[in-house]
């Protein structure tokens, strides 16, 4: 049978993320126990065991000592060997762990990766050499190769004329009397794992910059290293070279980066199962009804809806005003109201509607009662009253602003902040302009543009602007304010203000920031300090497990 001749459809039934169990979202290596669970390691959240219904997770409180886990082996008594970057090898007896570190002999903490030896040994691959475990110790190391040090370990493997190979990130492929394979040259530089083929070809995945899917094939007997062109690239197909290669039962060559390519001995075929086409880069807010659903606006894109089996995206087509959404929000019977560019629009049991087309909706809050407020850049905020708006304006004639932030405060009253700095609130259908406002900020330069209210739990109201700094005040005892904790002076262009476990978490376009309102602290991250994808935050929420 030919590869031709197969259908991939079936190949992944499902798709398994921490939404199921899983402990991250970074696979790192698979490995079934002689028992048929299933373990995953990840590189961001531990080991997961899966028993085809439900996965047992292990972490830190669990003695794991690093959440990265690379590499997974059995030995021969059934313990289970899990390699971590950076806190060693752990061993699993069923009860607990133990930990083997470089005070027992390891080269290196880093852990690559693991293979069970024919002698029953398990070969640890690490950043600073290799070494071989049995019985509770390490038994041999290899730190060096001609007197020069090893660097980065990833595979180890002996051809079908005997030679053992090391694939390594400083030397290439190098072998233990120190020769190498090719020529010492820029392509096989990266390697990352062997797969030995039955002709006794080695295979060789490897790292590199092109839109082509190679990969390297060894001849132990004529000493000839091939580069052999799996295909051309796609968004899904493998692209800067071919991280992991194996051979299954019939002989067909598997090559895995950022896809799946097969080789059944005649043809390659390139294959993918991946969520629907949507870029989530452009993520504007995200929000989190009464049933645990998330949702996701994002600018230009549409609507996502993620609950803990599906995904699905909105557009026009389902009846939205436009693809930029700027606010959500959810009422107590359970329609979603969404704000847009283009207008406002509710859904209800599925389906989505209109309900007011060609103005900008910028904020939206749902009161305590149930009343769904709005603004937008008229210079009004509706109060819906079924589907249907009350206009109410902020000041007589047509002078048209932003209404940039709306928020419930104390006894329900609706809190207003404009892009022209005006803040207040609504009373008897109208707005009360708050004089102090224009007072505290006499001596800033620059617009308070409002972008952002809330009230925290103990009634305190605070305002974050997009035109002064500092930009985050507060209004408490009916004073404003700008907020007196060490380090939020420097807190500017603020996008959103959340509130969580006692924290108020401040969205910005230089970074966030968590303001501890128990200890007065206040905390900086960014992309250069924490790995943020991003500077600019836009939108801030939790997972059940309390993760922001």
């Amino acid at each position: 049978m030919r590869m031709s001749d197969i259908s991939f459809d079936h190949v992944l039934s499902s798709q398994y993320t921490v939404f199921d169990g899983l402990a991250g979202m970074h696979v790192e290596d698979l490995y079934q126990d002689r028992e048929g669970f299933l373990w995953i390691a990840t590189a961001d959240g531990g080991v997961s065991r899966f028993d085809s219904a439900r996965f047992d997770n292990f972490g830190l409180k669990d003695g794991l000592p690093n959440l990265t886990v690379m590499a997974i082996a059995e030995e021969e008594n059934g313990r289970l060997l899990f390699g971590t970057f950076g806190g060693g090898l752990a061993a699993y007896d069923g009860r607990g762990f133990q930990v083997y570190t470089t005070e027992h002999g390891l080269p290196s903490n880093e852990v690559l990766g693991l293979q069970a030896q024919p002698d029953g040994s398990i070969l640890v691959l690490t950043s600073a050499g290799v070494a071989w475990f049995a019985e509770g110790r390490f038994i041999k190391c290899i730190t060096d190769v001609g007197g020069q040090p090893l660097r980065y370990v990833r595979d180890m493997a002996t051809d079908a004329a005997g030679t053992t190979w090391l694939a390594t990130m400083n030397r290439g492929v190098i072998s233990l009397d120190e020769r190498y394979m090719g020529i010492y040259e820029r392509a096989i530089q990266w390697p990352w794992k062997f797969a030995q083929d039955s002709s006794g070809h080695l295979w060789i995945a490897f790292n590199y910059t092109g839109s082509e899917v190679l990969i390297g094939r060894y001849d132990p007997q004529d000493q000839h290293l091939a580069f052999i062109n799996a295909g051309k690239g796609d968004e899904r197909v493998a692209q800067n070279g071919t991280r992991h290669v194996r051979t299954d039962e019939r002989g067909w060559l598997w090559l895995t980066h950022r896809g799946v390519v097969v080789h059944d001995g005649q043809e390659w075929q390139s294959f993918s199962a991946f969520l629907p086409d949507i870029d989530f880069s452009g993520t504007r807010l995200t929000y989190e009804d009464r049933e645990g659903n998330i949702w996701i606006g994002l600018w230009g894109g549409g609507l996502i809806f993620c609950d803990p089996t599906s995904i699905r995206r909105y557009t026009e087509a389902d009846g939205l005003p436009d693809r930029e959404i700027r606010r959500l929000g959810e009422d107590h019977e359970r329609r979603m109201w969404i704000g847009t560019m283009g207008g406002m629009a509710c859904m209800e049991e599925g389906q989505i509607r209109p309900v007011e087309t060609g103005k900008t909706v910028s904020a939206i809050v749902v009161d305590g009662q149930g009343q769904v407020w709005s603004g937008g850049d008229t210079g009004e905020v509706y109060k819906w009253e079924g589907q249907a708006p009350q206009a109410i304006p902020l000041a007589e004639g047509t002078y048209s602003e932003e209404i940039a932030g709306l928020c419930e405060g104390a006894q329900g009253r609706i809190w207003v902040g404009t892009s022209d700095g005006r803040f207040g609130w609504i009373e008897k259908n109208r707005f009360i302009f708050l004089d102090e406002c224009g007072t505290a900020l006499q001596d800033q330069d620059g617009v308070f543009w409002v972008g952002s209210l809330l009230q925290d739990r103990d009634g305190v109201l605070w305002i974050g602007s997009y035109g002064v700094v500092p930009a985050l005040y507060c209004y408490e005892d009916e004073h404003l304010r700008p907020a007196d904790m060490a380090g939020a002076e420097s807190i500017a262009y603020v996008n959103v203000l959340w509130e969580h476990q006692n924290t108020l978490w401040v969205g910005t376009a230089k970074g966030l920031f968590a303001l501890d309102l128990s200890s007065r602290q206040v905390r900086r991250f960014t992309a250069e300090e924490f790995g943020l994808s991003a500077n600019g935050i836009l939108a801030l929420t939790a997972d059940p497990e309390g993760h922001i």
